[in-house]
């Protein structure tokens, strides 16, 4: 660490001295009280990224016990262990000696690893100069002064580390702060009932019952950190909890997508579909690992759904055009526009979903999607060039709602069949109305093969309605709740080979 080397690596002169003198007093100051510097301080070869100091600025909060309880959600292998469960025991025993930590990760093997790397850090002469009272007990010391892979003792000091795995016992253990650090080993595990109740017990019973107050200013903090792996995982279910109970502590959640994909953090500092930190995954890699559609938004983008879907299971849908399956039909009836609009542009406003649907019988079909952030402008002009395409597609459902009004009367003269459909009941209702006749099997999509789209389209409807967007559901439900409705006329057969390809994504 910079701020207290040996002098002898300066010029031997006055100035020399006395320049290095302010800034060791300044760099130390900064490693006492800042995660950030410290964990540098520590290890100067630690690569850091806009996210490191925003976790930083939480844990920062967190050691001052403005924070009691915070989660932190991140993708895999971007540094969230090095300043968590490595940096945070240490930085917390500098500051106060008597404190009490209780760390658990997934296994027993990985915890003790933590442990032996917080204690590499205490042991360092950068650490005890920073930090003199915060000083571990010596190998083979003996009296009441404990040192071992599960556990360690500060000299002098009440303070004390254990560290467990998740599930383990923690009789007779007390600690003021709990650190949990990927609970979750893989996504066998995580799947299963029996080991997310079994997790969720230990949390209850064992974990949560071992914090304490000691009457002299230390009150029980949690902190959880964790790539999201199910929808049902520790993190869902503490923060059901909490919102089922306002009276208990509530948490404070710090998260990061791999990909951006709005504007409503105003911390983040990227722009739209920017990866969290190029240097270590890609723009490239990212577009790889979404082919896992399931994967890629529970573990990088921390927001996971349903293995089959909530309202809209995935195992329901039926598919056209790919290999080995049927194709779509020729004499199809009754062929519709479905739009969901917004009233702006912009890069955090919601997406504007034009779709072309046919129908032959009970079956509905999908036929091509317009989906993209479009002004008044651009959404005029997707609805007459989709118009344009699909010419049989004479009655176009626009929501009454955002633009909707003011978009037919722009083109009243120029599109026929513009129709304003007031929305009955609520959104989550319109999807629950059309999702028996997914489930039934009379709704079909063109295969991912001919429309990479229907991808993003599935995982949508399966996230729905906690997902981060719902206007490809919305024009969908609209669409299905139309042709069920309405009288099966059958129109003149038009060309169709599959989706266009104008089609934005």
């Amino acid at each position: 660490m910079s701020s207290i080397s040996p002098l002898s690596r300066l010029e031997d002169d006055k100035e020399s001295r006395l320049t290095y003198d302010i800034m060791s007093d300044a760099l130390t100051m900064k490693a006492r009280t800042s995660m950030l510097a410290f964990t540098r301080a520590m290890n100067p070869n630690f690569r850091i990224n806009w996210h490191h100091v925003r976790i930083c600025q939480a844990l920062d909060r967190f050691v001052r016990g403005e924070i009691s309880r915070l989660m932190i959600f991140v993708q895999p292998q971007v540094g969230k262990s090095e300043l968590v469960s490595r940096h945070l025991p240490a930085f917390i025993f500098g500051h106060d000696p008597d404190h009490r930590i209780i760390s658990a990760t997934y296994g027993d093997s990985f915890a003790s690893e933590f442990n032996i790397d917080v204690q590499r850090v205490m042991e360092s002469d950068d650490y005890k100069t920073l930090f003199p009272r915060a000083r571990i007990a010596e190998i083979g010391m003996e009296g009441r002064w404990v040192r071992n892979s599960s556990r360690f003792d500060i000299v002098g000091q009440r303070g004390r580390y254990h560290s467990v795995g998740v599930g383990g016992s923690l009789t007779g253990k007390t600690g003021y702060t709990l650190i949990i650090d990927d609970p979750v080993k893989s996504d066998e595990d995580v799947r299963s009932p029996t080991y997310r109740e079994k997790q969720w017990r230990w949390f209850k019973t064992v974990a949560r019952t071992r914090l304490r107050r000691d009457g002299q200013g230390h009150i029980p903090r949690i902190l959880l950190t964790m790539t999201r792996w199910h929808h049902d995982d520790l993190a869902a279910r503490i923060l059901a909890e909490a919102k089922a109970n306002p009276n208990i502590p509530q948490w404070t959640i710090v998260s990061f997508p791999a990909l951006r994909e709005t504007l409503e953090d105003q911390l983040d500092p990227r722009a739209l579909d920017e990866p969290l930190w190029p240097e270590m995954v890609s723009k490239e890699d990212c577009e790889e690992l979404k082919a896992d559609s399931r994967t890629w938004n529970s573990l990088y983008q921390q927001r996971p759904a349903p293995e089959k879907g909530q309202i809209l299971n995935r195992e329901w849908w039926r598919f056209y055009g790919g290999p080995g399956q049927p194709k779509l039909p020729l004499e199809l009836q009754k062929y519709i526009q479905s739009w969901d609009l917004t009233f702006t542009e912009g890069p955090s406003t919601d997406f504007v979903v034009g779709q072309v649907w046919a129908r032959k019988g009970a079956d509905k079909y999908l036929i091509d999607q317009f989906r993209g952030r479009a002004g008044f402008k651009k959404q005029t002009e997707a609805i007459q060039r989709l118009s344009a395409q699909y010419p049989g597609a004479t009655g176009k459902y626009i929501e009454k709602a955002a633009n909707g009004h003011a978009i037919q009367e722009t083109l009243r003269t120029s599109i026929a069949g513009i129709i304003l459909v007031p929305p009955k009941g609520s959104k989550i209702v319109r999807a629950e109305a059309v999702a028996s006749q997914v489930e039934a099997g009379n709704v079909w999509l063109p295969d991912p093969s001919i429309a990479p789209w229907v991808t993003a389209f599935i995982e949508e409807c399966a996230e729905f309605p906690f997902g981060k967007n719902d206007d490809q559901v919305d024009a969908f439900s609209q669409a299905v709740i139309q042709l069920t409705d309405s009288k099966p006329t059958t129109v003149v057969p038009i060309s169709i080979t599959g989706p266009s390809k104008w089609t934005k994504y």
